[in-house]
Formats: C-alpha cells, structure tokens, sequence
C-alpha cells in the first residue's frame, strides 16, 4: 500500500521518479524499488517524503485515509469549511487551477 501511495503522489504532480528522487537528494533506484515494493522508505526519508508531498505520515503509510493536513477549520464559516473539503479532495493538478482562477478572480 505504502508503495501504491507514493506512486499516486508523484503522478498527481506529474513528476517522473527521477525529478522525485532529484528533489529529495536520493538516486532514481531508491524511488522505483519503493514503488515496486522492493524496499520501503526509512524514516528519515519517508518523513522528507512527508514534507515533499505536505501529507502526514500516516497518510504515506495508509494509517489515515484523509490528507493528514492539521485542521484548524473549526473556526471557519460554513462555506469556508466546504471549499477547504472540496480543495483536499481534488487533485493537484485541479488544485493549482482553482489558485489560479482565484488570483485572476481577485484582480
């Protein structure tokens, strides 16, 4: 499963293994086996794994079935809480679209 998320990952930002393992300072190898399920992440490189895809752990390692992004959405009116839970369930690439009709929105 592990490996079956970090490929979901990097293809929903439309990354090769090579851009992934160059991002992360690892060698192209080392990001194949993880998706083959050769091998598996140590810790410190599933935490910049983490870091690189802004997931928690426990989603890497399917432990959490949501994003693991800190919610802090008590606070929010309602419609703001919608958006933030229509936002988490879309891709990347759909993500980076809604940016930026809001920044033309805004103008």
């Amino acid at each position: 499963m592990l490996n079956e998320r970090i490929r979901e990952l990097r293809e929903e930002r439309n990354i090769s293994q090579r851009q992934l393992a160059d991002r992360l300072g690892f060698e192209r190898y080392t990001v194949s086996n993880w998706e083959q399920g050769r091998t598996e992440p140590n810790v410190r490189q599933l935490t910049a794994l983490a870091d690189f895809f802004e997931v928690s752990t426990d989603y890497l390692m399917c432990r959490a079935n949501e994003l693991g992004i800190v919610e802090v959405t008590n606070a929010l009116p309602p419609q703001q809480k919608e958006l933030l839970g229509l936002f988490e369930r879309m891709s990347q690439q759909d993500r980076n679209r809604i940016v930026d009709i809001a920044k033309v929105m805004l103008k």
